[in-house]
């Protein structure tokens, strides 16, 4: 058992790497190989702990940075919070134990099987991680391909899942591989090597090909010249009553640095204004004020709320104001932050408060719809962590947003790697829906990702900072990924049930 421990934590520990900040991308490829090892001849006692153990290493040493935002700006103890780390990478450690009982005794299966079927069964938990307790597909295998661009190009059809799926099947050649010269068998070694080559050179050759045909697309695109304001309000000043004026003349400055350059809209990120801008007659009256006499449409994030008969229902919200001053539109975020923008369970969980400063609870927005710039254009806003799901960004897609922009306070994670994965799943919304991305993050990360997953502006991190560029707005029918989001998941669960059963069968017979 201490070898199967060992090889699991290896495993883990390595592909940590695989992600930002390191970007590891080649570690992707080989990182599960000691996983695969480790579960050879395993009893289902020995997948379960070995499998487990590499979810807890694995899931801790990518989310450690939920320690710094519940200490630093949730008001825990250190132990405290490293406990909510820990709780949250106990449950995230299931998904790679069940995926470890059912793929454990893989070396006395059809190899084929054990490949395409071993990879649909990563790829179906991964997408069903994104959808229980409201989700949370925090790195994703596919993620760590995002340096690689021409790997990532087979999102537009799968979506990042897609990426996930060949970078574990690889993975299980290459173990395979391992077996066959333990056993000296060259041939079967040759068959999989070439079956690995034909992997990638048609991924990869799928991946030159469509990013070429893309930048031919995008240079027909209407052009919109976009400014990013980056204030850098530090977190734990942010809500001070003393630092609203100040916020203003701050964003203030950034707006009309971004006009003189020639932006026709300025984004700032998440709750830049805090306070609630539609009904403010000081501060709010002020910003509209600066769209007017800049001449400028401002995208600004601001608390919201909304009165009725039931009570007052508060939102996280984005403001769209024209250049005459006037809120032209507005996007409440529609998939909130459990324990951190609400406490779900509260009649329950009544000891417990939300991370999240200045306002109480905030209630989902009505649904997903595109702000709407002018008649024919309109953008999909994504507030937060919203980026994080994929599904999202397509239903915008779907209802004819033009580019996406991500707003974001990324100042909960402070200097740690969490802004740095952040940005990094943007670039993937960016391939699986072919549009531009803009990023406005308060304290970083800020840019513009390219429809082929190129970053083309990529600001510091804890840095006032603002930048003016110019992203196309697409045009055609949305991708084949943005119209059928589920489509592949549900093969690939489907693939992933005949898997087990046909593994559970084959287990049964040769008694293991």
């Amino acid at each position: 058992m201490r070898r199967r421990a060992g090889l699991a934590i290896v495993s883990a520990a390595v592909l940590v790497f695989a992600y930002p900040p390191f970007d590891g991308w080649y570690v992707g490829w080989v990182g599960l190989v000691p996983l695969f090892m480790a579960l050879e001849g395993a009893t289902r006692r020995e997948a379960a702990i070995t499998g487990y153990l590499w979810g807890v290493v694995f899931f801790a040493g990518t989310i450690w940075w939920v320690i710094h935002s519940m200490h630093y700006y949730g008001g825990m103890g250190l132990p405290a919070a490293t406990g909510v780390m820990l709780l949250l990478v106990a449950y995230l450690a299931i998904y790679a134990m069940f995926f470890s009982l059912c793929f454990r005794g893989a070396e006395y299966m059809n190899p084929y099987l054990a490949i395409i079927g071993g990879a649909a069964l990563w790829t179906g938990l991964e997408f069903v991680r994104g959808l229980l307790f409201t989700g949370f597909p925090w790195a994703l295998l596919g993620y760590t391909q995002v340096p690689m661009t021409s790997m990532i190009q087979v999102a537009e059809l799968t979506g990042v899942w897609g990426v996930s799926f060949w970078v574990v099947a690889v993975n299980i050649t290459l173990y395979l591989i391992i077996r066959c010269l333990q056993r000296e068998d060259v041939v079967s070694v040759l068959k999989y090597l070439v079956f690995t080559g034909v992997i990638l050179i048609v991924v990869f050759t799928y991946g030159i090909m469509r990013a070429s045909t893309v930048k031919v697309l995008v240079d027909g695109w209407q052009g919109l010249t976009i400014g990013v304001a980056q204030g850098n309000i530090e977190q734990a000043l942010k809500w001070k009553k003393e630092m609203k004026a100040t916020t203003v003349e701050i964003y203030e400055g950034l707006v009309e640095k971004a006009r003189k350059e020639g932006a026709d809209l300025v984004i700032l990120p998440e709750t830049a204004m805090p306070f609630y801008l539609y009904y403010d007659t000081t501060l709010g009256s002020y910003m509209k004020n600066i769209a007017r006499e800049e001449g400028v449409a401002l995208l600004v994030g601001s608390p919201h709320y909304e009165a009725s008969d039931s009570g007052v229902r508060l939102y996280n919200s984005a403001f769209l104001i024209d250049g005459e001053g006037n809120v032209a539109d507005r996007y409440d975020k529609v998939h909130l932050v459990p324990f951190g923008e609400y406490v779900p369970l509260k009649k329950i969980l009544f000891f417990v408060d939300k991370l999240a400063e200045g306002v109480g609870d905030f209630s989902p927005g009505r649904g997903l719809d595109p702000i709407r710039l002018d008649g024919d254009t309109g953008f999909g806003v994504l507030i937060c962590y919203e980026a994080i799901f994929p599904e999202i960004s397509a239903e915008l897609l779907q209802k004819g947003a033009s580019f996406l922009v991500n707003i974001t306070n990324d100042g909960w994670f402070g200097r740690t790697w969490g802004p740095y994965q952040h940005f990094a799943i943007s670039v993937m919304r960016a391939v699986e829906g072919r549009v531009f991305v803009v990023r406005a993050a308060n304290t970083g990360i800020s840019g513009i990702i390219g429809p082929t997953g190129r970053v083309l502006v990529r600001g510091p991190l804890m840095e006032r900072y603002w930048f003016v560029s110019t992203i196309g707005l697409r045009k055609g029918p949305p991708t084949f990924f943005s119209r059928h989001p589920l489509v592949y998941p549900c093969i690939m669960g489907v693939v992933a049930v005949i898997f087990v059963v046909s593994g559970h069968i084959k287990r049964r017979k040769e008694g293991v």
